[in-house]
């Protein structure tokens, strides 16, 4: 037979249910903003790192076009347009990428976030195909022997 002791006393039980469920529901409803929060940061991310590299690759565009105007000009021996540009975009690194056409094409991309902006930029100097790491750039007139623009990292 049961003690009345252990039998009437039953307090102890409702405040242990009270801060399991308390501690389950305040779990959910944090797990449940994480993941919703969690995907839109990524958009966002996404959308700034397509928005600078557009920026970037206009400041290419221009520095391609000076560049050529320079080179069309009689003869010159040397063209340089120099350019500072970021190393990353949203913290990660990117690329540039030239392929001779026309028009000529701009490729930027990063990996993380997987972002790819592309553009185009009409030249009357032909412009080697190049792949080089963000940062500061040089857009050059390589005279000897095909003279095109070409661009280097600086």
């Amino acid at each position: 037979m049961d003690s009345p002791e252990l039998v009437a006393d039953r307090r102890g039980v409702s405040t242990a249910i009270g801060y399991v469920l308390t501690l389950s529901i305040a779990t959910l409803l944090i797990g449940g903003l994480l993941v919703g929060l969690g995907s839109f940061v990524d958009d966002q991310r996404t959308g700034t790192a397509r928005d600078e590299l557009r920026v970037i690759g206009q400041q290419v565009a221009a520095d391609l076009a000076a560049a050529d105007r320079l080179a069309r000009i009689g003869s010159p021996t040397e063209v340089r347009v120099h350019r500072q540009l970021p190393d990353s975009v949203t913290g990660a690194g990117y690329l540039v990428e030239i392929d001779d056409g026309s028009p000529v094409r701009i490729v930027l991309r990063t990996e993380s976030p997987e972002v790819v902006v592309e553009m185009a930029v009409h030249l009357g100097t032909p412009v080697g195909d190049t792949t080089v790491r963000g940062g500061d750039l040089v857009v050059r007139l390589d005279t000897t022997p095909s003279n095109e623009l070409v661009i280097d990292s600086a």
